[in-house]
């Protein structure tokens, strides 16, 4: 957009804060990046408030597109959605602009969440991450699970980048309520067994030359049963193999 009004005008503290962020940087690199009067300790510093301050910021900017769906930004250029306005003006890839407008019309609902986006201590993929594993969880986990759940991750995210914390969130469940977790395993094995049933398949037949062909789809379980038999009719020296010999008719007087 053009004709952006002077950052001494703007009334709002955000968007005055905006316009001075690169006002700072303007003034502190003038004259190009010195760097020489640094040492390690300052650089360090340095570099861990930058780190600090891009979490803050990706906080903020979730914030701003969760109200850019509100007052509709994308109508400044006649764009499609906010994802496509957002592709157009900072020329992020589609897929990745979908996916962060998406996060943010979530993060009103997480006020956790967005309250450490905002104070630095999650980024921006560390908020997805929790915000999809505390959405995930089954419907029957209570609100006051839900928000220890969300708790928990925002802690373990001071730890842990977003890779390592999408791998912890997957047992998020079982952390705050094992039991309630492994009644979920349970139904969604016998949900899982029932489908397996009801598609058993199994068709046989004799090719008239010695042979036996077929195909089936049976349950895991029975699939593991039928490898044992296969393998002891397949391999005879194996103990206790199956009787292969087919005893002979019985004779009426013998």
């Amino acid at each position: 957009m053009e004709n952006k009004l002077p950052v001494h005008q703007r009334p709002n503290r955000v968007h005055w804060a905006t316009g001075r962020i690169h006002e700072v940087l303007d003034t502190a690199l003038a004259g190009g990046i010195h760097l020489l009067e640094l040492g390690a300790t300052d650089t360090a510093d340095a570099l861990q408030e930058i780190a600090s301050a891009q979490a803050r910021l990706d906080g903020l900017k979730l914030h701003l597109l969760a109200h850019a769906e509100t007052v509709d930004v994308a109508q400044e250029t006649a764009a499609t959605s906010t994802a496509a306005w957002l592709t157009q003006t900072t020329r992020l890839p589609g897929g990745e602009a979908r996916k962060l407008v998406k996060t943010a019309q979530r993060l009103p609902s997480f006020e956790a969440t967005a309250t450490a986006a905002i104070a630095g201590r999650v980024d921006g993929a560390q908020a997805k991450v929790i915000i999809d594993a505390v959405d995930g969880l089954p419907a029957e986990v209570s609100s006051t699970d839900r928000a220890r759940a969300e708790q928990h991750l925002i802690e373990l995210a001071g730890e842990f980048d977003a890779v390592a914390l999408k791998r912890l969130a997957r047992h998020l469940h079982h952390v705050i309520d094992p039991d309630g977790a492994d009644a979920a395993l349970a139904k969604q094995l016998e949900k899982e067994e029932a489908r397996a049933a009801a598609k058993t398949v199994l068709v046989m037949y004799d090719d008239g030359h010695g042979s036996t062909h077929g195909r089936f789809t049976i349950p895991s379980v029975h699939g593991a049963m039928l490898k044992v038999t296969l393998d002891a009719l397949m391999s005879p020296k194996r103990p206790d193999p199956i009787a292969r010999e087919v005893p002979a008719p019985a004779v009426d007087g013998d």
